[in-house]
């Protein structure tokens, strides 16, 4: 059985969504006066996006 080839093409606006998202978290993030449990929200998405960008990359190498 010959294997599917995988589509990639849909992650390039993916990429720019994410992006633009972090870069909105990070903004958001150098305000003063932020409560702690606040800036920890904002750590832990900004990490889940780093995540889900270098999954994307990782698999974009792939192809």
């Amino acid at each position: 059985m010959a294997a599917l080839p995988v589509t990639t093409t849909c992650y390039e606006d993916r990429l720019s969504e994410l992006n633009e998202h972090l870069k909105l978290l990070q903004q958001q993030g150098m305000r003063r006066g932020l409560s702690e449990d606040l800036e920890n929200l904002l750590a832990q998405q900004i990490r889940a996006i780093q995540s889900s960008l270098w999954s994307i990359h990782a698999e974009m190498e792939q192809d």
